[in-house]
């Protein structure tokens, strides 16, 4: 009777969990029905979602003819201009950029001052369709009042700037060699330029094509939709606009880098640069006698086979986050995304040691602050925590 009572129990779990299974797509579906297929049909219907949510216009005197406009898409309701977006108007002002800063929220006295200061144009908005429906309103604008723009860079806040690198990656976004260059570019489930750093030239952004895109999107809050009709949407509209484009931080650049010698005893040095959720996919260190013993051609081969499993690996998800340490160390990026322990990619202290390790330890606490401010999405429970792993909320 035991055996045959034991016999049955894996077919009973597998059962129960084929059953688990079912429910938890079914609950997906009825989420994803709920709380986006629904109010994304609403909000199309809506006649007033098609109109510009610009508020107020305030000049300011930073203007340069030299043709080159930002648009700083900012979300800052603290009412201060941080450390970060300084640094980065400060570069934009050098390089004599018109910076319009689109602010999506009540603009403080503080905010005003010293935007009026950096900036040619400030929009204040009320956020409807948060990052691109402000890019949408300030590039709709800039083309009714001004048809000489050369180059136009689209930024937003969502990521630190530091000053190392910073110099060289704004002369790269306003070099006319390419029509069309992105900071980092996305391979995870539909390929995308990352839209917190776009540069174009005038004669993309001029395209009927690139202005029938913003005249018909829809500026709808949802993440999901942001993203995929949003900056997907975008970039396949650039690359149909475009034949030449750049992406300024590769991962092959960062491979030629990283393992360069290569010198696999001080590659495993950097694991705790990957992303915690695919870190057990990074080479263990038990490679190293493996590769002392292998014969040359032997070698050679683990060498290369090595060397494409850290680039799987580093385009499973965005490459902002997958490469959020690397990029900076190895290539120079001046930027970090902001969100990388909301999304449960690092931990608060591994953030702390790698600032170190960049040479931003004078950054440090004000990042890590922040990072205790917003918390993780691990705390986010039921169904709130079932629509942030659908990609509904921020």
């Amino acid at each position: 009777m035991s055996l045959a009572f034991a016999s049955t129990e894996p077919a009973r779990r597998t059962a129960l969990r084929q059953f688990a299974e079912l429910v938890d797509r079914a609950l997906q579906k009825a989420i994803l029905f709920s709380f986006y297929y629904v109010p994304v049909s609403c909000a199309l219907l809506n006649p007033f979602l098609r109109k510009s949510d610009i508020r107020e216009v305030h000049s300011g005197s930073s203007r340069f003819a030299s043709g080159r406009y930002a648009i700083y898409v900012l979300w800052q309701p603290d009412g201060t201009i941080p450390w970060y977006v300084r640094n980065l108007l400060e570069a934009l002002k050098e390089q004599e950029v018109n910076t319009i800063a689109v602010v999506n929220h009540a603009l403080s006295p503080e905010q005003r001052s010293v935007l009026q200061d950096l900036c040619a144009e400030i929009l204040v908005r009320g956020n409807k369709g948060s990052d691109f429906g402000a890019y949408k309103d300030a590039v709709l604008k800039l083309m009714r009042d001004n048809e000489g723009v050369s180059r136009l860079l689209l930024l937003n806040d969502s990521v630190y700037v530091f000053p190392k690198g910073l110099k060289k990656l704004v002369a790269e976004l306003l070099s006319d060699e390419f029509p069309v260059v992105a900071a980092y570019e996305c391979w995870e489930r539909l390929y995308h330029f990352q839209s917190f750093c776009i540069a174009l030239s005038g004669a993309v952004l001029y395209d009927p094509r690139i202005q029938e895109f913003w005249e018909r999107y829809r500026p709808i809050p949802i993440r999901r939709w942001r993203i995929d009709r949003g900056e997907v949407g975008f970039s396949a509209a650039l690359r149909k606009v475009s034949p030449r484009f750049k992406v300024v931080y590769g991962i092959n650049d960062l491979l030629d880098r990283l393992t360069a010698g290569d010198d696999w005893a001080s590659i495993l040095q950097y694991r705790e640069f990957v992303p915690r959720p695919i870190r057990h996919q990074f080479p263990q260190d038990s490679i190293l006698p493996v590769l002392q013993r292998a014969e040359p051609g032997e070698r050679t081969l683990l060498l290369r086979r090595l060397r494409e499993g850290l680039s799987d690996l580093l385009m499973f998800r965005a490459q902002s986050h997958t490469g959020a340490f690397f990029f900076p160390k190895f290539l120079g990026s001046p930027f970090l995304k902001r969100d990388i322990v909301y999304r449960e990619l690092y931990t608060v202290y591994e953030v702390e040691r790698m600032l170190r390790d960049l040479g931003f330890a004078e950054y440090s606490a004000s990042i890590t602050d922040e990072i205790r401010q917003r918390g993780t999405a691990a705390h986010l429970k039921g169904l709130a925590r079932r629509r942030h792993r659908l990609g509904l909320t921020s």
